[in-house]
């Protein structure tokens, strides 16, 4: 176990959240986790990639939510991505970003687990990469539309990492390479609020299970996690009046204040997959499951099929070392950015 419980600061309490839930099981962990615990909105993207399974994983997210007691969001593809993982990718994150924006919701909330962070640890260990690629997935940061016509296409969804997709069903193979780690990356700030064709089935845990929740998943004191500060943090400064005395002839046009960032947070990164199964099989939820997930011709489902179980027999908290790792990059990155930004010579390979 590497946590005794997810990051639930992470989520405002005085403020709506997004839960992206594909149907899986992480997510499905994390919608019925979050439901009693902050006001929640469940979103669904249909990929519609696998026909008639495609539109089953919707209509399983949308009865879920509705026995949550949930508010529920969908859309569907048109047309699909098609194989094009980063296109399905930055459809998935402007359609997120829309709904969050559209209810005034600060945070989108995604269900990326330990065992995922591992996955992209050595995705880019392998592929080659620094300290910005090792350092994996954050905890949080911004999400924000990249400007219609970019490199990555219109829609494209910036401040998300290479692999951040869910892993449950289309996930990306994508990765920052050796040259990202040569570029000053942004920062990273947190939310105001918190810290820092294959086919699908649906997986029911066996009749005995009990009712009981699982300790990783246990809802958090207000003694460890302190109340977040308040939403209104997040709102645009509103523009002055200086403008009004001037001839209307002399006055440019005043571009709309920027909208409320919308931050990416991931309150289970430090929940294995294991916790979270055990934890759907006690609170006898099920889930759907994405064949293709299990084929071994993407690098991230071989590793997690065949290198992880290895290195588990040199270490069997495998998973937790690399997520340790992975966070100190991320703080030796934060550092060299500040040093980069202050002008220290070599910092990032500046002058």
């Amino acid at each position: 176990m590497i946590a005794v419980r997810p990051a639930w600061d992470l989520l405002p309490r005085d403020a709506e959240s997004i839960v992206a839930v594909s149907g899986g099981p992480d997510s499905t962990a994390l919608l019925v986790a979050a439901a009693p615990r902050r006001r929640i909105v469940a979103a669904h993207f249909n990929h519609a990639l696998r026909g008639a399974e495609s539109d089953a994983d919707a209509a399983f997210v949308a009865e879920l939510a509705a026995r949550l007691g949930v508010p529920f969001v969908s859309e569907k593809a048109d047309p699909p991505a098609g194989p094009d993982e980063n296109r399905a990718r930055n459809a998935r994150y402007a359609f997120l970003l829309r709904v969050a924006r559209g209810r005034g919701c600060p945070v989108v909330a995604v269900a990326h687990t330990a065992d995922d962070q591992a996955e992209t640890f050595l995705m880019r260990l392998i592929r080659g990469s620094g300290t910005l690629g090792l350092g994996a997935m954050a905890p949080s940061r911004p999400l924000a539309p990249i400007a219609s016509g970019a490199a990555t296409g219109p829609g494209a969804v910036a401040g998300v990492d290479a692999d951040d997709l869910d892993s449950e069903p289309n996930e990306s193979s994508a990765c920052a390479g050796p040259e990202a780690d040569r570029v000053a990356a942004p920062a990273r700030p947190s939310p105001p609020w918190g810290a820092g064709s294959a086919g699908a089935h649906t997986h029911m845990p066996a009749p005995g299970a009990g009712p009981t929740s699982s300790p990783a998943l246990a809802r958090s004191g207000a003694a460890r996690h302190p109340a977040p500060r308040p939403a209104s943090r997040l709102a645009a400064t509103p523009a002055t009046n200086a403008v009004a005395a001037i001839p209307p002839s002399s006055v440019h046009p005043v571009p709309p204040p920027d909208p409320a960032p919308v931050f990416l947070v991931r309150p289970f990164l430090t929940v294995t997959r294991a916790e979270v199964l055990a934890y759907l099989k006690r609170k006898r939820v099920g889930y759907r499951i994405d064949q293709s997930n299990f084929d071994t011709t993407r690098l991230r489902a071989r590793i997690r099929a065949e290198l992880l179980p290895q290195l588990r027999t040199y270490n069997p908290r495998i998973v937790e070392v690399l997520c340790r790792t992975a966070a100190h990059l991320r703080e030796d990155q934060q550092t060299l950015e500040a040093l980069r930004a202050v002008g220290v010579p070599g910092a990032l390979g500046g002058p």
